[in-house]
């Protein structure tokens, strides 16, 4: 065992002490027990980071704090030369950074970590990093190699290598053909991740460069193969690997055991091959036919072999990524070359944290998460690999510490922890301009109420003008549908930006021409068009947003009022007979034994909600139907004697139904009769009817409720889509079933096209003839909107149509 290595043992127990230390600190700081001085104290961002230099060079260990100012704070530098037992401060260290200028070897596993004070919180101590410090240059090695990768488009990139050496730096090259070698701006660490790779990446080469001041080695190629995303489906049950083989180190004469995980239909075979030099050339090993093989007892001479399996069946055949083996003389303790990286990301966006470890036998990975600061760590569940991914990210996750522990037969080394920031992701606001083809985009930050046009914008949309938009309910793609042609562009929108990027298969054939926008199902799966006389579905690929084709409809007299079951099987459809129609989604096609059970008048609504299908016949009553397993209705209840009005509660259990205005202006006022829907039953109850004053300048015939997306409140407008003159806020309560309302105020101007964000918190609007866009900031207590800083912003044409996230 080396001394670094053994320094880098270290660490873990240091970790630990430090850990016990810090939480000891903290309980003194709450007053044994109290959380609220843990949400006081000093945030760590940036962690010291270990080092391992030659004796006589300098060098820096930095650590920086998050939400502070940092004129506001004090360091002081602290190191132990006992495993963090005991801790000494070090004279004058009270910078940020701290630079030993000529390591001596007998500073060789010493401990330096810092405590950080001020700002009225208290003080929060950094994780030690560990300094190495040998007596040469221990010259750069690679112990395993970067492997192959073979991907299907869209699937995300990740290579890596394990080194030796003292004081490395490392540089990821790619090459594009004609080896000619490029640096990669930014990767400078032993792991290179590439992200979602297109089928142009496909033959491209990557190495990495191990410099220190005994020189530079280069490591093997790494090649790429990417395949068509629809290539593993083009063949029904052709072979698929999910899992790869990994690369294992053992200890001589251990076994190594070499395993994938692969799918088709019928059942695959496996044939494991084996090459002697470096992947030039693979044989067949004889017997080894499973999905998993086992090698006899290893030899030093055995290590570098390669190891892949072909997997076949009728339908094809599909080959492994090569697996490289180490075999070691002499078990070694785990080391740590490359440690977990602080990641910040903007909500919903996923995060990848990975490690490179050297060891012998292969050392197993656990990945834990702290939710207290790093006071205590739990297991994630199968987080057993040298990386650990969230495909998705929230608000709820900033602040996580993730680490991994690393065993095998030698001993055992904890990872640095790094540290999670998720910022809230933006509101995003797209507009479609009157007379031209061009798309804006603008970010809108929530806290701050102020909004900037997105990366890129404007966008060049598609080629007719006026374009119809549509978001996707994730938020991850744009529709914009031609109002005189029947394509549709397909963009992706960066969820932390807004920047929209045409992909790859757009524009898409989809018919009809229609002069209103698709819908889409609550679920995303399906986007629907409706021209009146036609419908026509087409399914939405998760991974692209590409639309294909699942039918089409023709009705005698149009249809109107499309509304999706909960999941999302049928869609329900007012005809110009005045019938219900019930129609399956995939693929697009009429129920007629359900078709014409509901006699209805023009002009109904329909809400899904659970199991049961409610209809709204404007001064007619609400009727509440079953939902059969075959989209077939049953009537359940009617109420009658309601007004033409309604607003379905996000609950689904809570309807509120308003009747006509009634008085004269100053004092006239719109009667509410809120209506209660049994989830088991689908039997409705008229609850306590309520008179809200509606103080106003103008006498109007109805007073529909704009509510916005969490149920919890709504205005009373004096037209849909508009507020204009005073306005009542209404507070909803969707439990009680019951509406209040609030003080009444005038917002100043006419608002028109009226619609809030998917938050809740911004309403947007915009005048049909004025190239203006407006966004106001909702008081969470008054419910009073104000223009927030900068608006309204001049948009590069006259404003048909806004969409907002």
């Amino acid at each position: 065992m080396t001394r670094v290595q053994s320094a880098t043992m270290r660490l873990g127990r240091a970790a630990v002490a430090a850990m016990l230390v810090a939480a000891l600190a903290l309980v003194g700081a709450c007053g044994g027990g109290d959380d609220d001085g843990a949400a006081d104290r000093i945030e760590i961002a940036e962690q010291p980071a270990s080092a391992e230099v030659v004796a006589g060079t300098s060098v820096d260990f930095r650590v920086s704090a998050t939400g502070v100012d940092p004129s506001d704070l004090s360091y002081q530098w602290q190191r132990s030369t006992d495993d963090g037992a005991r801790w000494s401060d070090i004279v004058g260290a009270t910078a940020s950074t701290l630079r030993l200028p000529a390591a001596e070897l007998s500073d060789d596993r010493s401990l330096y970590r810092v405590v950080v004070s001020g700002a009225g919180r208290a003080s929060g101590i950094s994780e030690p990093a560990t300094l190495g410090v040998a007596s040469q240059v221990r010259p750069a090695g690679v112990s395993v190699q970067p492997q192959d990768q073979r991907l299907a488009e869209g699937e995300e990139a990740q290579l890596a290598v394990t080194a030796t050496g003292t004081a490395l730096r490392y540089q990821w090259q790619v090459d594009a053909g004609g080896d000619d070698w490029t640096d990669l701006p930014g990767a400078t660490q032993s792991t290179l991740n590439l992200g979602p790779v297109a089928l142009d990446d496909s033959g491209k080469r990557y190495r990495a460069l191990l410099a220190n001041d005994a020189g530079i080695v280069a490591t093997e190629a790494a090649a790429l193969e990417v395949g068509a995303a629809e290539s593993t489906a083009a063949v029904a049950g052709a072979p698929a690997i999910s899992r790869q083989p990994a690369a294992t180190t053992v200890v001589a004469p251990q076994v190594a055991m070499f395993s994938v995980v692969a799918s088709g239909s019928p059942a695959p075979t496996y044939q494991w091959q084996l090459s002697t030099d470096g992947g030039a050339t693979y044989g067949n090993i004889a017997l080894a036919t499973g999905a998993s093989y086992t090698t006899p007892a290893t030899k030093t001479s055995d290590s570098g072999r390669r190891y892949r399996v072909r997997v076949s069946n009728a339908n094809g055949t599909v080959t492994s990524a090569a697996a490289v083996l180490t075999v070691a003389a002499v078990a070694q303790a785990p080391g740590i070359t490359s440690q977990p990286a602080n990641k910040t990301v903007t909500a919903p966006t996923g995060v990848s944290f990975s490690v490179s470890a050297t060891g012998a036998p292969s050392p197993s990975y656990q990945w834990q998460v702290s939710t207290d600061g790093g006071a205590s760590y739990t297991a994630i569940a199968g987080a057993t690999r040298s990386s650990y991914s969230l495909t998705t990210t929230t608000t709820a996750d900033s602040g996580k510490r993730f680490r991994v522990r690393l065993a095998n037969s030698a001993g055992t080394v904890f990872s640095r922890a790094a540290v999670l920031t998720v910022q809230p992701s933006p509101t995003l606001v797209y507009t479609a301009n009157a007379g031209s083809n061009l798309i804006t985009g603008y970010a809108v930050r929530r806290s701050t109420g102020t909004f900037a046009a997105t990366p890129g914008s404007p966008y060049a949309g598609p080629q007719s003008a006026s374009p119809l938009l549509v978001l996707h309910p994730n938020g991850r793609f744009l529709y914009a549908v031609e109002v005189n042609e029947p394509r549709t562009w397909v963009y992706a929108v960066d969820p932390a930006t807004g920047r929209l990027t045409l992909t790859a298969g757009s524009p898409y054939t989809t018919l009809p021409i229609s002069l209103e926008a698709p819908v889409a199902d609550p679920s995303g799966r399906f986007l629907i068009f409706n021209a009146g006389f036609q419908l026509a579905s087409y399914a939405i690929n998760p991974a692209t947003g590409g639309l294909t084709a699942t039918g089409s409809l023709v009705f005698s007299k149009g249809s109107t009022a499309l509304e999706f079951s909960k999941d999302s099987k049928f869609i329900f459809v007012q005809d110009g007979n005045a019938q219900l129609r019930v129609l399956q989604t995939n693929p697009l096609a009429l129920l007629t034994d359900a078709s014409t059970i509901v006699p209805i008048v023009s002009g109904t609504r329909f809400y899904a909600r659970g199991n049961y299908l409610l209809a709204q016949r404007p001064g007619a009553g609400l009727t509440s139907f079953t939902i059969g397993a075959t989209g077939a209705l049953t009537p359940v209840q009617s109420l009658a004697g309601f007004g033409p009005n309604i607003v379905a509660h996000r609950n689904g259990q809570c309807f509120f139904m308003s009747g006509p205005a009634s008085g004269n202006a100053p004092s006239q006022s719109v009667t509410f009769t809120p209506v209660a829907l049994n989830p088991t039953t689908g039997a409705l109850t008229a609850k306590t009817q309520v008179r809200i004053p509606v103080p106003s300048t103008l006498t109007v015939s109805a007073y529909p409720l704009l509510a916005n997306p969490g149920g919890t409140f709504g205005y009373l407008s004096q037209m849909d889509g508009f507020l204009k003159g005073n306005i009542t806020p209404v507070s909803l309560n969707g439990t009680a079933c019951s509406l209040t309302a609030l003080a009444p105020f005038a917002p100043g101007a006419l608002q028109q096209n009226v619609r809030f964000d998917a938050s809740g918190s911004l309403l947007v609007n915009f005048l049909t003839a004025v190239p203006s866009l407006y966004l106001s900031k909702i008081d969470p207590v008054t419910r009073v909107p104000a223009q927030v800083a900068g608006s309204p912003i001049t948009t590069s044409g006259a404003t048909r149509q806004v969409v907002a996230r």
